[in-house]
């Protein structure tokens, strides 16, 4: 039924419109809350080799080849030298001059080189500045190792919920489809219950018009206005016919049976045997014995 079809979509739609709000605000939160601790993270550690502190291995213990971090010494006359010996050689002068101008040139102390994945943090020194710079790198991969796999997992959630929508939508509908079942089993049988003496009693009208027209002109406009009563009666009950018919649902296949057609149009043609009757006249017909089908032998009746 198309009422239950649009009630589910309807169901389905609301449904995935707060799930994809709320799963879409917690990837944010959870996203920017970890770009945020690993910031800081890298922050403390830039500020801790400024410090001349213990200098930690940035992000754990990874090879000098990979950089994590260097420090570098600006004098007051522009002369540039790596804190750490061991990092001259593999960085080389014109890269450390390089990278000195770069953090010299910040607006702020701390700020990041888009172009060479590094962090500075310039710190005044009685000699120059000190400027100590670290591989965002390892920093970038995790943010979108998070970002990648944050989404992976939030689509196989909001997949989940779907299919979980999907399936108890056909339970929450249910009670409505089951109403509009019934109504509908309702009209369509009340229409074809009705349609048979309707059908007689329109006849019947007719014929009395037939027979006792022009007695009066008070008993014409009263069997007139029977005639147009049992017209329009007929028009209604056909409109709900056809409604019940378009709907669909009024017989099911497990109601079908084999029946013999041929008793059952016997014992419809009997029931217009008064009005041929009435009028004077002679109803024939031939039907052929032993005409047998499969169906609703009741609907087929109507």
């Amino acid at each position: 039924m198309k009422e239950i079809s649009r009630l589910r979509f309807k169901f389905i739609l609301y449904n995935m419109l707060v799930v994809t709000a709320v799963i879409g605000l917690t990837f944010c939160a959870v996203t920017y809350v970890v770009k945020q601790k690993i910031s800081s993270q890298s922050s403390l550690a830039l500020s801790q080799v400024a410090a001349r502190e213990e200098h930690p291995m940035i992000f754990g213990a990874l090879s000098q080849g990979q950089l994590p971090y260097f420090s570098i010494l600006v004098g007051d006359d522009g002369m540039v030298t790596a804190e750490e010996v061991e990092y001259a050689s593999l960085l080389g002068q014109e890269f450390l001059e390089q990278m000195a101008a770069l953090g010299m040139e910040g607006e702020e102390a701390m700020g990041i080189l888009e172009g060479y994945h590094l962090r500075y943090l310039r710190v005044s020194r009685p000699a120059g500045h000190m400027i100590a710079f670290a591989d965002t790198s390892y920093e970038d991969a995790l943010n979108s190792g998070v970002i990648a796999y944050g989404s992976l997992a939030c689509g196989g959630i909001w997949l989940g919920f779907f299919a979980l929508s999907y399936i108890f939508s056909r339970w929450a509908v249910k009670p409505v489809e089951e109403s509009i079942r019934m109504q509908k089993q309702f009209v369509a049988d009340a229409s074809h219950e009705l349609k048979t003496p309707l059908t007689v009693i329109t006849a019947n009208a007719e014929l009395l018009q037939q027979k006792y027209a022009g007695i009066s002109a008070e008993t014409d406009k009263w069997l007139e206005h029977v005639n147009q009563e049992c017209r329009e009666m007929r028009s209604l009950v056909e409109s709900l016919l056809l409604l019940a018919k378009n709907d669909g649902g009024i017989s099911k296949k497990k109601d079908f049976r084999r029946f013999s057609f041929s008793d059952l149009v016997m014992e419809k043609i009997l029931t217009f045997e008064p009005v041929f009757y009435q009028a004077e006249k002679e109803l024939e017909y031939k039907i052929e014995e032993g005409v047998e089908m499969m169906g609703n032998p009741a609907q087929m009746g109507r």
